[in-house]
């Protein structure tokens, strides 16, 4: 083989090497940009989604705040047991109503599992009511019937804190 035939085998296969490591490494950073880009979109919509759930429920959320008022410890003492029952069910009817409407969807998974707690409490003390149960019986369902509140509301104000607590992640991950 004469060296001409020689020099131009090997400048071919240089610039093949070349050519294949500048494809690789063009094609990796490609990818990796790429997957930056979408990463970054996808945290993006999930801010903006993030968002506009935290207007939707600063919007909605005070009202299941008042309806539950019908079960403050002040509420429910010193009523009858048939006033009382009477007053259950005109509470458990506002907030159904609530749960029924667009605030259903907005409750965060805990803060649907309290909702649903409150329920069962507010039925509870109703049977126990309906039931002729003894006074004392009551008085421990109509304490239920105020913490199971109080974690509901307790729940809400965790989702509506949410949107600070992401900033403050965002900001101690950037620093």
């Amino acid at each position: 083989m004469s060296s001409e035939v020689a020099s131009a085998v090997i400048a071919a296969s240089v610039s093949l090497v070349i050519a294949l490591v500048t494809m690789t490494v063009s094609r990796r950073t490609t990818r990796e940009t790429l997957k930056r880009d979408h990463d970054r979109q996808t945290a993006e919509f999930r801010r903006m989604m993030t968002t506009k759930l935290y207007d939707r429920r600063v919007t909605v959320y005070p009202n299941l705040f008042g309806r539950t008022a019908a079960f403050r410890r002040s509420a429910l003492r010193d009523k009858p047991p048939k006033a009382l029952a009477i007053h259950l069910r005109a509470g458990l009817g506002a907030i159904d109503d609530w749960h029924s409407t667009e605030g259903g969807l907005l409750l965060s998974p805990t803060a649907l599992q309290r909702f649903y707690d409150l329920r069962r409490a507010i039925n509870g003390c109703l049977s126990a009511i309906d039931s002729d149960s003894p006074e004392d019986e009551i008085a421990a369902r109509r304490e239920e019937v105020w913490q199971c509140k109080n974690r509901l509301r307790e729940a809400m104000r965790k989702d509506l804190g949410f949107l600070f607590e992401e900033d403050g992640l965002e900001e101690r991950q950037k620093g």
